[in-house]
């Protein structure tokens, strides 16, 4: 195996690194215009926002984990020194992507869904003061 193929888990690492932080700053800190998690949810109020983030931490880890398991993988791989069959090279970069992509849209899909509860109970919560 060529040690090319190691550098798509290793980016995926240092991606998912990032990701980590994005939401442990996220949970606690105002939306920004840069970097968090961008949905029409998530970006309605600052509560949804910090909800989001927080509930997207855990999944954040799973990237990292993920890709920790993939890079190691690779490493395993590279360091026998013996030639793979062709084409293990590209199922394995596919496998590192699909399931860092998989990880990816849980924690999108849990952030939203946190953050949608947290619009309904805001909504629910205006209403009642609403009513005399």
């Amino acid at each position: 195996m060529d040690g090319t193929a190691l550098i798509a888990p290793a980016a995926l690492l240092h991606c998912s690194l990032l990701i980590v932080v994005v939401c442990f700053t996220g949970r606690s800190g105002p939306r920004n215009d840069l970097i968090g998690i961008r949905t029409w949810a998530t970006t309605a109020s600052e509560k949804a926002w910090e909800t989001a983030h927080a509930a997207a931490l855990p999944w954040s880890w799973a990237t990292v984990g993920t890709s920790a398991a993939s890079l190691t993988v690779g490493v395993v791989l590279y360091s026998t020194g013996r030639p793979l069959p062709a084409g293990v090279e590209g199922w394995y970069t596919g496998a590192c992507i699909a399931a860092f992509g998989a990880v990816m849209a849980g924690l999108v899909l849990r952030a939203d869904r946190a953050a949608k509860h947290i619009l309904m109970h805001e909504g629910l919560d205006e209403e009642s003061h609403a009513d005399p």
